[in-house]
């Protein structure tokens, strides 16, 4: 059962009609082989009984008894042998008076017992063949009182009806089975049609999944309207409640960093000399900063439309450009057209803004941001994308590779920081993302940070 609770709704659909069908087409071809079984079988019936009364009006009976009948008879099967028709005219006795020239070959043995004027119908097998036969007892009057007892039989061989039906069957299974065909066909017509707004709707939660559009069209019909629209509903809130969480995390870090840097101030201009407690606010400001930046990871979802990640190279090159503007430093910048981050715009900002600030602080003059459309299987719907970051830095020793992703731990105290860049990036990369996170050393000289999501 496992096996066909996986099958889709058009296969579930088509073999559900192809089983209606067939039983349907079996059971009428059944219905309609029996009625005519039975309806051949009649007229066999009423055929043989208008041979009796035809004999009975042409048959002259002499005083002795002799029966005599024209030799030209009005149904020439009579006089064929081997025709399959027969008749012949027999005394109460047995003893046979008359018979067709079509059973001249043969004498089979009829019952005498009759009941007179009853026609009795019996199946008679005779040198191996089948055949149905009508008798009619009756009692002639010769004239002076006097009678003679007759039993006029009629038969037919069952291979006649039997023929007929065969035929017939062929034929009808020639009609079902065309008629069967025609009505799959037109089913998967139908079938095709009647899926289709499903299918539409399939591609376009594909495409929102892909950052193609924002949300589903309305051109559905009225049973997958409201299954698009609640969809579409869906998706506005989920953005909207991302948005109002970025907005609180916001408003909160302003609150929170507004106190600390007038308690440090105000700590400062009465020129206190604790040190530790100056440490501590640093301390708390980076911790803020830190968990600010892990809340307000948005994370990949399968409403997240994709960013373009070229645009957002060059506005955070840019930023740091300026920043660092006293070392003259040149960024170079190559994205593949077809790159796509599928995620948050303000997780990626965050994580090349990162990175690239580290490499600009260790940079001596040359940076080259790099960015690849990887494809991570053969039925792959969504690609990965592969960034990598490099600079002529001293670069990251080997022992020291581990540890920088670690909060608070640094390779190098030569330049300012917290510690809390890398360990930031690692987590939205790796926890958030699920992706991978890699350093190496570069062609440049310094430290290569490469990225696949």
């Amino acid at each position: 059962m496992s096996g066909i609770a996986k099958w889709s709704l058009k296969r579930r659909i088509f073999v559900t009609g192809l089983l209606v069908v067939g039983g349907f087409l079996l059971l009428a071809g059944i219905a309609l082989e029996q009625a005519f079984r039975s309806s051949a079988e009649q007229a066999r019936h009423d055929r043989l009984q208008s041979r009796l009364y035809v004999l009975m009006g042409m048959t002259e009976v002499e005083q002795n008894g002799a029966v005599a009948l024209p030799d030209t008879l009005p149904d020439p099967e009579l006089a064929l042998p081997q025709s399959g028709s027969y008749a012949n005219i027999s005394g109460v006795d047995g003893t046979l008076l008359w018979q067709s020239l079509s059973s001249s070959d043969s004498t089979p043995e009829y019952p005498v017992d009759l009941a007179p004027g009853t026609i009795t119908q019996f199946t008679i097998t005779n040198l191996g063949i089948e055949s149905i036969t009508l008798s009619l007892s009756v009692i002639w009057e010769l004239g002076g009182q006097q009678e003679a007892g007759l039993i006029f039989q009629a038969g037919e061989s069952t291979s006649r009806v039997n023929g007929e039906v065969r035929t017939f069957r062929n034929t009808l299974q020639k009609w079902l089975g065309s008629a069967g065909i025609i009505l799959l066909i037109l089913q998967l017509l139908v079938l095709n049609w009647v899926i289709r707004p499903l299918r539409k709707v399939s591609e376009e939660l594909h495409e929102v999944e892909a950052g193609e559009r924002e949300k589903l069209s309305a051109e559905y019909p009225q049973e997958i309207l409201q299954l698009s629209n609640h969809l579409n509903n869906l998706l506005k809130t989920n953005r909207s409640r991302l948005q109002r969480y970025r907005n609180s995390l916001s408003d909160l870090a302003h609150s929170l960093k507004t106190p600390l840097a007038s308690a440090r101030l105000t700590i400062e201009s009465k020129q206190n000399n604790d040190s530790d407690v100056l440490e501590q606010l640093d301390h708390i400001n980076t911790m803020i900063n830190y968990q600010l930046q892990r809340a307000s990871t948005s994370g990949r979802s399968p409403l997240t439309t994709s960013v373009a990640i070229e645009p957002a190279v060059k506005r955070v090159t840019k930023s740091l450009l300026k920043v660092f503007h006293d070392k003259g430093l040149q960024i170079d910048i190559d994205i593949a057209p077809d790159c796509q981050f599928k995620g948050d715009a303000g997780d990626l900002i965050e994580i090349l803004g990162n990175l690239c600030e580290n490499a600009c602080k260790w940079a001596q003059t040359t940076i080259r941001i790099s960015a690849r459309k990887i494809e991570t299987g053969p039925t792959a719907k969504i690609a990965s994308v592969r960034f990598k970051i490099e600079d002529d830095g001293p670069g990251i020793p080997v022992t020291s590779r581990k540890e920088v992703f670690t909060r608070g731990m640094r390779a190098d105290s030569r330049q300012p920081g917290q510690g809390i860049g890398l360990a930031t990036v690692h987590e939205m990369v790796v926890e958030v993302y699920g992706g991978a996170i890699k350093i190496t050393d570069s062609e440049l000289g310094g430290a290569a940070i490469s990225i696949t999501i």
